[in-house]
């Protein structure tokens, strides 16, 4: 019984895992002795081997405390050298430590932070060192939030002072509920600090926004209620007054030059009117004039007038400046130009290193430099499809992930472990002009978008030796049946046209894509690597015999069986090694970079080396690409921005800048590429009638393994069995 359960538990376990990670569940111990040794061994022999890393993070931990303490000291001391101390005061900081129950002063309060900054730094070193991928993780986001936590302290702290400032302002004019008003002045500039600050963090801001919101709505709402139940006569009173002066007034005409009045008679002047009017032409005061017993009151009277409006209005002019200031900073959020999740941070995850690397984080820098965010870069070299499923499969995915094959991406959408890009607020629709048609497409799973491509190279590209075409006299074909021609114009000439590196299978598989795209269709291409076409079906078979004219002994160099041994770059090297064998050599846009670079520096290009088109077939130019696709798992501030920045023009000149890709997005220019061979690449994608991603990589894991090794045999003269291949692609 526990025998059959133990083959049932292996049965479960390996049918979740991917074909090339399955195991077998070893033989069971039943000597309870045996089982005692084996495992106290085995723990004590990978404790042995974790020694020297435990070891080490001890002396990173113990050394990291230390140097962090003699810092923060340092910090400290300094701080209070400056009277940093007196300008927390000055500045209102001090008050704000005191009221949130803050013991230490701001010199104190800063040395503190920059030591625990460092001490998490040491402990992240020492996480990386034992392999606790886990807490580094932690870790890292504990170390990227901590900036931003600071930024949202000073936010707080200033908007504490300025809604002091204005409480006190506000409650201090001469008016009814002085009081009452600066506590709600106070209150709206606190509440806006405190949307600022929960926004530069990112903790529900977008719920302390609505909150906020409701709160305003409902206080006028209770104030509208409040007056139209409770002041209704004195709102009708005021109502009353107001149109009786606007008819007052309406009813009056204005006085004509020789003054007369509303009936028409000459207007009659009291004796006190033209003594006014007599004051006037004097230049003296009129109450002076008509009351003589008190001048000096009455001197004063008009000049205490302004000064007192003057004193009443300056309230509101610092109030109105607050709410301005207050505004302003609430729109922006606290953070920087460029975006509303300016200040943000999100962790981005790749299989990049070297050069891809250091290429992709020019990106990374561009991205920050346009929107403020800042893009932090995980680079997993090893295991980078297990890393990922585990991350996922344990709450803590990445932000945003490079996916690891079309294969991937439609477990991991199907799951519901990746955002749509529609969700995350981007216009699907809006998007299809800035790329060639079939790009977008490679990012969908079941007709909607969850990745967007954002680099790859052309998989249509024939490279070949300007130099020994012009001594054949032969030029690049532009269809199949001329390509055939070529070759056997070139073998007659004494030169075995072919170089080919068919021992990395993948080549054949490129190989044969290429060629059933053009022969087949486009439409048929989809359907063949989606599923939806059998492989039994005679177009596959018909694709393998096109490639089988080109991929012969009498056309390829050393003849094909040696090909099936040969590596990728020893493949380039027959047709552009200081000494070639081979005027030809199909593969991607990346052969130039690779011969250039490694396997001839002498090469001159236009001269030495070039590509062409990869052949038509029946009038069918479509175009075959290998790239990486970017996806997000996670909707938090940043991951909206960072996608919709992949697809710009933008992002895209910064990757052709480097030289190393093509960027898909069609408005890139030319001149964004730094050589002749890239620029043309681009264009060649640009212009494409359809353009289709590897297939090959868009089977099911270890698909495309299995189809390069079925081509092999095609090569060698057997005949494949695609209804065997089909069902393993299936397993």
């Amino acid at each position: 019984m526990a025998s059959a359960m133990q083959r049932l538990l292996a049965g479960l376990i390996n049918a979740t895992r991917p074909k090339e990670e399955r195991v077998h569940m070893p033989t069971p111990v039943t000597d309870l002795g045996t089982a005692l040794i084996t495992g106290v061994t085995a723990g004590l022999v990978t404790l042995i081997a974790a020694l020297p890393a435990i070891l080490g993070a001890i002396v990173l931990l113990v050394l990291g405390w230390i140097i962090a303490g003699i810092i923060g000291g340092l910090i400290a001391r300094g701080l209070r050298a400056i009277k940093v101390d007196a300008m927390a005061d000055r500045a209102g900081v001090t008050a704000f430590l005191r009221r949130a129950q803050v013991r230490a002063d701001a010199a104190g309060v800063i040395a503190g932070v920059v030591k625990w900054y460092i001490r998490l730094i040491f402990v992240l070193m020492a996480a990386n060192a034992v392999g606790l991928t886990a807490v580094s993780t932690v870790v890292n986001q504990v170390l990227a939030f901590i900036p931003n936590l600071l930024v949202a302290v000073f936010i707080l702290a200033a908007f504490s002072w300025l809604a002091s400032l204005a409480r006190n302002v506000v409650g201090g004019v001469s008016m009814p509920n002085a009081k009452t008003m600066g506590t709600l002045a106070y209150a709206a500039t606190l509440g806006f600090g405190v949307i600022a600050a929960a926004t530069q963090i990112g903790v529900a801001a977008p719920l302390v926004e609505l909150l906020f919101a409701g709160i305003v709505f409902g206080l006028a709402l209770a104030f509208g209620l409040a007056f139209g139940l409770g002041g209704r006569d004195e709102a009708a009173q005021m109502w009353r007054g107001l149109r009786g002066s606007v008819r007052e007034v309406a009813s009056t005409p204005a006085p004509t030059p020789i003054e007369r009045a509303g009936n028409g008679r000459p207007f009659e002047r009291s004796e006190p009117s033209v003594r006014r009017r007599a004051s006037r032409a004097r230049g003296k005061p009129i109450c002076c004039t008509a009351r003589q017993q008190a001048p000096p009151r009455c001197e004063a009277r008009r000049p205490q007038r302004r000064h007192a409006m003057l004193r009443s209005t300056r309230p509101l002019a610092i109030v109105a400046l607050t709410a301005l200031l207050v505004a302003t900073a609430c729109s922006s959020g606290g953070n920087a130009p460029g975006t509303a999740a300016a200040g943000s941070t999100i962790n981005v995850m790749s299989l990049w290193g070297g050069s891809e690397q250091d290429s992709f984080q020019k990106v990374l820098d561009a991205f920050k430099t346009k929107t403020g965010v800042t893009a932090k870069y995980e680079s997993v070299r090893a295991d980078y499809a297990t890393t990922l499923q585990t991350r996922i499969s344990g709450g803590n995915p990445p932000d945003v992930a490079i996916i690891p094959g079309i294969g991937f991406l439609r477990q991991f959408a199907r799951q519901g472990s990746l955002k749509k890009v529609a969700d995350l607020g981007i216009d699907v629709n809006s998007l299809k002009s800035n790329y060639p048609p079939g790009i977008l497409e490679i990012g969908q799973v079941d007709g909607t978008q969850y990745a967007i491509m954002v680099k790859f190279n052309s998989k249509s590209t024939v490279w070949y030796r300007p130099d020994k075409f012009k001594t054949f006299g032969v030029q690049p074909a532009a269809d199949w049946n001329a390509f055939t021609k070529l070759l056997g114009d070139i073998k007659a000439k004494g030169q075995t046209p072919l170089g080919l590196g068919a021992g990395d299978s993948w080549t054949l598989t490129d190989w044969f894509e290429s060629v059933y795209v053009r022969q087949a269709g486009p439409y048929k291409y989809d359907q063949l690597f989606s599923g939806k076409l059998a492989w039994t079906d005679s177009s596959v078979a018909a694709a393998v015999d096109t490639m089988k004219q080109a991929l012969k002994d009498d056309y390829v160099a050393g003849g094909v069986t040696a090909a099936l041994g040969r590596s990728f770059t020893d493949g380039i090297g027959q047709a552009f090694s200081a000494n070639p064998q081979a005027s030809i050599y199909y593969e991607g846009g990346f052969v130039g970079g690779i011969a250039t670079g490694q396997t001839n520096t002498a090469l001159k290009v236009g001269d030495s080396i070039d590509w062409f088109d990869f052949p038509s077939i029946n009038g069918n130019k479509g175009v075959t690409i290998g790239g990486d696709v970017i996806a997000a798992f996670t909707t938090k501030p940043g991951v909206k921005e960072f996608l919709q920045y992949m697809t710009t023009s933008d992002a895209g000149s910064v990757w052709a800048g480097t030289g190393a890709v093509i960027s898909p997005v069609k408005a890139v220019p030319a001149t964004a590429y730094p050589n002749d061979l890239a620029k043309r690449e681009a264009a060649q994608v640009a212009n494409a009638s359809a353009v289709r991603f590897d297939g090959s990589d868009l089977l099911p894991s270890g698909g495309g393994d299995d189809m390069g090794a079925a081509l092999q045999d095609a090569l060698r003269g057997k005949t494949v069995d695609w209804a065997k291949f089909e069902t393993s692609i299936q397993a």
